[in-house]
C-alpha cells in the first residue's frame, strides 16, 4: 500500500457562523468549483451558504454521504470519482467524524487515479 501524507488544513472552521464564512473564504482565494460533502441532516443548514456561493458564481457539486457508519474502500472510491470528475479546487466537508475523515482523504486522492 501506498503512504498517503494528510497535511493539516490553513484554516479550520469553527461555530455557529461558519456555514457562511467559507464563501468569504472561498472567495478570498482561487476557489473557483467546491465539491461539498454532507449527510442528510445537516444539508437544510447548508442551503442558505450554497444559494450564497452559487450566487456569487462559485461552481458546487454536493456529495450526500449516505452509508450508515464506517466508509469501506469501495464506498469511498465511489465518492471518489464523483468528486474528481467535477475537478474542485476545494473538498468541504460538513458533519461529523465519517464524513470529516472521507472529506480530508477526497482532499487528498481525489485527483489521483
Amino acid at each position: 500500500m501506498n503512504q498517503v501524507e494528510i497535511m493539516t488544513p490553513k484554516k479550520v472552521l469553527i461555530g455557529s457562523d461558519c456555514f457562511q464564512s467559507w464563501v468569504d473564504e472561498a472567495l478570498q482565494s482561487s476557489i473557483k468549483k467546491v465539491v461539498v460533502l454532507s449527510v442528510g441532516p445537516i444539508w437544510p443548514m447548508l442551503e442558505a451558504s450554497l444559494q450564497l456561493a452559487a450566487d456569487k458564481g462559485l461552481k458546487l457539486k454536493k456529495i450526500d454521504y449516505t452509508l450508515p457508519g464506517e466508509p469501506t474502500t469501495e464506498y469511498f472510491d465511489v465518492l471518489r470519482k464523483k468528486a474528481a470528475s467535477f475537478r474542485p479546487d476545494l473538498i468541504l466537508g460538513v458533519g461529523g467524524g465519517s464524513v470529516l475523515d472521507v472529506a480530508k482523504l477526497l482532499a487528498a486522492l481525489c485527483d489521483r487515479k
